[in-house]
């Protein structure tokens, strides 16, 4: 999805033409919401994925051995089950298998999960904030208003318990995620505005603190815990030395 592998070329092509088997997503940013929200929608990109890396005949097949091995709840559709997969748990199993140095990045609003995307480190580049904000935020804001207003019609014209029951809940879960996001919209900009340059040679640990309060935290991954881990960073930045740094 990111370009990270080719289906058309073994290694770690970085060329956007050695993937046309499958293409490597446009801006590596690659949302995961609570719904498919936008065309580049993780989901999609991975069932589109399974369709040509095996084929259109077996996706059923695959979608459900992959959702059963992910341990399906009773009223789960596989589809249901991979989005929470990845809403929930990819990025926890991604940091145990980077040793808590992950090369893909989630930024995330937070508790609610109104948006999150994950960047791939070393495609990252300075315009990459600004993409995040105008081409996925922003237009989640849209999204999420409409969505309110919909939930809204359906909650005035549900005749049955149930269905009013639905719709509160529904319409509550919008309207927090939205207050959410207007404030992950204000970090973001600040953060965009700034125009980060990343120099990989600083390491995952110092980089991935530049975005603190826009990217996953979690017990699996402390920032404080990064924040020691690249305190030397920090140091060189004012002005000390090696020698007296003692590395």
């Amino acid at each position: 999805m990111m370009g990270r592998y080719s289906l058309d070329k073994p290694g770690q092509p970085f060329d956007s033409s050695l993937h046309q088997t499958y293409t490597a997503d446009i801006d590596a940013i690659i949302p995961i919401t609570d719904r498919a929200y936008f065309d580049d929608d993780i989901v999609t990109r991975f069932v589109e994925f399974l369709r040509i890396a095996y084929s259109p005949e077996t996706l059923t097949e695959n979608l459900e051995f992959i959702a059963n091995a992910l341990t399906l709840k009773n009223d789960e559709t596989p589809l249901e089950r991979i989005r929470r997969y990845f809403l929930q748990d990819f990025i926890s199993d991604h940091i145990q298998t980077y040793k808590k140095r992950p090369i893909y990045w989630l930024f995330t609003s937070g508790k609610k999960r109104a948006f999150g995307a994950f960047i791939y480190l070393h495609r990252y580049n300075e315009d990459t904030l600004a993409r995040i904000r105008t081409d996925y935020v922003l237009e989640l804001q849209v999204k999420i208003d409409g969505e309110i207003t919909r939930t809204q019609q359906q909650l005035e014209t549900a005749s049955s318990t149930v269905g009013k029951k639905a719709a509160t809940k529904r319409l509550k879960e919008l309207q927090e995620q939205q207050l959410e996001l207007r404030d992950y919209q204000a970090k973001l900009q600040h953060l965009a505005d700034a125009r980060i340059k990343l120099d990989l040679d600083d390491g995952v640990a110092y980089n991935y603190t530049q975005f603190k309060g826009l990217v996953y935290e979690g017990a699996d991954l402390k920032m404080a815990d990064l924040e020691k881990a690249s305190q030397w960073k920090r140091d060189l930045l004012k002005g000390k030395g090696c020698d007296e740094l003692n590395y």
